[in-house]
C-alpha cells in the first residue's frame, strides 16, 4: 500500500506542528517556574478553559485578590502576564516603555485579517516606527485641535438627530462615532452630502466599519480562534479541511485592503490642496517622507476606522460618580505612584486614564477621541434634558453600568 503525495505532506505538517507544541510546552513549563504566582491550570491547555469569553476582567480581579496585582497564566504554553492595578501598569509599561513597547504573536487579527499592517498589533519595529511617525504627526495634541471645528459641526448633527428620534440613540451614537472618523480620516460625513451617498448607502457605510471593529475585537478574545493559541497553525494551507477560518480571514484582508484603497483613492483623485484638511489627504502628500506605499497608505488610512476599576484609584468603582475627575483642591496632582496608594488625597489624571493604554503603545488618536467625547457631551447637555427613566411606581430606574460592554480587548 502506497501513500499518496497528499497524505505524506500532511503527515508531515503534522508531525512538525505536534513538534513545535511539545517545544513550547516544554518551553513554558520551565519559564512558569520564573514568572509571577498564578492560578493552577490543566496539563498542555493551562488555563485556557479557565477564561470567560465575555467579561473577562471580572476574572482576573478575583485571581488578583488571590494573587496579587501582578500574576500569570498558562493559555496552551504561551505565558502571560497580568497587571491588576494602574500602579504596576504605568511602572512597567510607561516608566519602563523601552522594553515592554511589543506586542505578543495574535496571528489571526496581525498576520490574517490585517495583513501585518494595523498599527495597534503589529511588533515593535521599524515599520511600526513608520506608520507611529506619520499618525503621531497629524494626531499629536496639537495637531488635533485643527480637527475641533468639524467634530463640532459633526456634534450638532448628532444632537439633532437624537432631538428628531431620541429611541434611536443607540444607532445615533454610533452613527456619529462613525462620521467623526470618515470626516477626519477621508473628509466626508455621514450627515451631509460631501461623499454623495444615499440615506441606505451611508448606513451601509456604518455596516461596515462596525463590521470591521467587531471582526478585529472578536478575533481578539482568547478562545476565538486557535491560531492565537498555537500560531503553528499560521502556516496550514489554507485550502487543508478544517482552514476555513484561514480562507475566510484572508478574504476578509482581500475586502478591508480593497475598500481602504478605494477610499484614500477617492481623496487622491481630487488632487493635492483640493481635498479638505483629513488625514489622508496629508498622508498622501507626504508619503515619500514618511515611506509609504499606497498600500501602507490604504492600510494606516483604514486602522483609524476600526480603531476603570480600581479602588484604589477610584473609590466605589461601580458607582456612577462623574465628580471624581473634579478635584478644585489639587489641580496639579500627577498620576499616581506606589506611595500615592494609601492617601485619601489621591486623585487619577483625567489626561492619563488607561483606557488609552500605556508607553510608547498608548493610542495615537487619545486626544481626537477625548476632545470628541467632550465636544458631543457638551452639545448634548446643551440641548437635552437627560433624566431616567421611571417604572411603573414612578421611581427612577437605575441603569445596568455594565449592560453595554462587549467582549472586545483593549490594545
Amino acid at each position: 500500500m502506497y501513500s499518496t503525495p497528499s497524505t505524506v505532506v500532511l503527515t508531515l505538517l503534522f508531525l512538525v506542528f505536534l513538534g513545535k507544541i511539545l517545544l513550547t510546552l516544554i518551553r513554558a513549563r520551565r519559564l512558569r517556574k520564573l514568572m509571577p504566582p498564578g492560578p493552577p491550570g490543566l496539563p498542555l491547555l493551562g488555563n485556557i478553559l479557565q477564561i470567560p469569553t465575555k467579561d473577562v476582567w471580572w476574572r482576573f480581579l478575583e485571581w488578583s485578590q488571590e494573587y496579587g496585582p501582578i500574576f500569570s497564566l498558562d493559555f496552551a504554553g504561551k505565558p502571560v502576564v497580568v497587571l491588576n492595578t494602574y500602579e504596576t501598569a504605568t511602572d512597567l509599561l510607561d516608566r519602563r516603555s523601552g522594553i515592554y513597547a511589543d506586542r505578543p504573536d495574535l496571528p489571526m487579527v496581525n498576520n490574517i485579517l490585517s495583513g501585518g499592517m494595523n498599527l495597534g498589533f503589529m511588533h515593535y519595529g521599524d515599520l511600526w516606527r513608520k506608520f507611529r511617525r506619520a499618525i503621531h504627526e497629524n494626531f499629536n495634541i496639537h495637531a488635533a485641535k485643527a480637527f475641533e471645528p468639524m467634530q463640532t459641526r459633526e456634534a450638532i448633527s448628532f444632537v439633532s438627530c437624537i432631538l428628531d428620534d431620541p429611541h434611536r440613540w443607540e444607532l445615533d451614537i454610533k452613527r456619529f462615532a462613525a462620521s467623526v472618523v470618515l470626516r477626519i480620516t477621508y473628509g466626508w460625513s455621514l450627515y451631509d452630502d460631501s461623499c454623495g451617498l444615499s440615506v441606505e448607502d451611508k448606513d451601509r457605510q456604518v455596516d461596515e466599519i462596525n463590521s470591521i471593529t467587531h471582526a478585529l475585537s472578536h478575533a481578539l478574545v482568547q478562545g476565538s480562534y486557535l491560531v492565537n493559541s498555537f500560531p503553528t497553525l499560521l502556516y496550514v494551507p489554507k485550502w487543508l479541511p478544517g482552514a476555513g477560518w484561514k480562507r475566510e480571514g484572508l478574504d476578509a484582508n482581500k475586502r478591508w485592503t480593497k475598500k481602504f484603497i478605494g477610499l484614500v483613492g477617492d481623496v487622491r483623485a481630487k488632487g493635492a490642496g483640493k481635498s479638505d484638511h483629513c488625514l489622508s489627504a496629508n498622508l498622501i502628500e507626504n508619503e515619500e517622507r514618511f515611506g509609504l506605499d499606497k498600500r501602507e497608505t490604504a492600510w494606516l488610512a483604514g486602522v483609524m476606522l476600526a480603531i476603570s476599576h480600581n479602588p484604589a484609584v477610584f473609590t466605589d468603582p461601580q458607582e456612577f460618580r462623574p465628580e471624581r475627575f473634579l478635584n478644585p483642591d489639587d489641580k496639579d496632582q500627577h498620576e499616581l505612584s506606589a506611595e500615592d496608594e494609601s492617601s485619601s488625597k489621591v486623585r487619577p489624571n483625567p489626561d492619563k486614564l488607561y483606557a488609552f493604554g500605556f508607553g510608547r503603545r498608548i493610542c495615537p488618536g487619545m486626544h481626537l477621541a477625548n476632545n470628541s467625547l467632550f465636544i458631543a457631551a457638551a452639545t448634548l447637555l446643551w440641548a437635552c434634558d437627560i433624566t431616567n427613566a421611571l417604572d411603573e411606581d414612578g421611581n427612577a430606574i437605575i441603569p445596568d453600568m455594565n449592560a453595554l460592554f462587549d467582549t472586545g480587548l483593549g490594545m
